[in-house]
């Protein structure tokens, strides 16, 4: 997000902290350029201490949110989405997210911006490009003019400081949180083991109805495919490409006009019954069964449940005949 004018000029607009040298128009250039490289989601709004940029299209706000911005709006308080460096749609090769909620180790997909994602790939394209790996700066090296001509770095593994070239050096982003291009260079193999069998089991009570556990050897077929690499970007790119089609949904709905069944457990915790009744809204022709206490795989831990809501719907479906409704 952009500083505002105000944020520049506080001890002489506002009364406290110190002016900048340097004012918001001096930097606006440099923000449009930041912003077409990165891709930022957000919307225009007018307000002046938020400065308006160049936008993707906002995230979708959440239910929490939705209610705010209506409650708010009767007092005149405005609620603006936040600007966020998070495609939401395909970028510079990048795709847009799909919501997976694991933003906090990092995205599988890079469409949240991350220096390993978005600026060292272009770089590497560059003849004059060298990828320093576990070179934490220390400090920044400037010349007798003040000019910086090098950094001053620590070999994060030996520990050993070494001075590099300030025109060919890059380091590694600290600014945010653990990311999986920074597993495959800098993390042991033992704790990336450790991190693909954290990102197994959730997904396990996730899926699972809970205390039901997949058979052993099952299991181990699954979790034996899930560790190969191949697998894993197979399974995000399939994500990043459903979630990529969600915007095309709602004109394919209205052309729906034989029988359905929205057919939904009431205990998924992936797909909360709320989707179902959007869903069941959104196609006229359906109709809408929760099966009580099923999870996300109901056809596992309500298997009788389910087979009786599909059979008693298809023999009324049939029995009406088709074009009957």
């Amino acid at each position: 997000m952009r500083f505002g004018p105000l944020d520049f000029k506080t001890r002489s607009k506002q009364g406290f902290g110190d002016d900048w040298p340097i004012s918001y128009e001096d930097l606006a250039p440099y923000y449009e350029k930041v912003e077409r490289f990165v891709g930022i989601a957000g919307e225009k709004a007018g307000y002046l201490n938020a400065p308006d940029g160049i936008y993707l299209p906002p995230l979708r706000p959440r239910c929490a949110e939705v209610l705010l911005r209506r409650r708010a709006a009767k007092i005149g308080v405005p609620v603006l989405p936040s600007r966020s460096a998070v495609l939401t749609a395909a970028h510079r090769g990048r795709p847009p997210c799909h919501y997976c909620g694991s933003c906090g180790i990092g995205c599988d997909v890079g469409a949240r911006f991350c220096t390993l994602d978005a600026i060292v790939p272009e770089l590497r394209a560059r003849r004059n490009f060298k990828l320093q790996c576990n070179a934490a700066v220390r400090e920044v090296l400037v010349d007798r003019q003040g000019r910086a001509r090098g950094v001053s770095c620590v070999d994060s593994a030996t520990r050993l400081r070494d001075r590099g070239p300030g025109r060919g050096a890059s380091r590694q982003h600290r600014g945010v949180g653990p990311h999986p291009a920074q597993f495959k260079v800098a993390v042991p193999p033992e704790r990336n083991r450790q991190l693909q069998r954290a990102v197994f089991r959730r997904a396990e009570r996730t899926f699972l109805p809970a205390g039901v556990r997949l058979p052993e050897e099952l299991r181990s077929d699954f979790w034996e495919s899930f560790r190969q690499a191949e697998v894993r970007r197979f399974i995000s790119k399939m994500c990043a490409g459903y979630q990529g089609k969600l915007g095309t949904l709602p004109e394919v709905y209205k052309r729906i006009v034989c029988p359905a069944l929205v057919l939904w457990g009431e205990r998924d915790r992936h797909f909360p019954p709320s989707h179902a009744r959007r869903l069941h809204a959104a196609v006229a022709s359906s109709e809408l069964k929760i099966i009580p206490e099923a999870g996300h795989w109901m056809a596992w831990d309500r298997a009788a449940d389910v087979a009786d809501a599909i059979g008693e719907f298809t023999g009324r479906s049939f029995r009406s005949g088709p074009g009957s409704r």
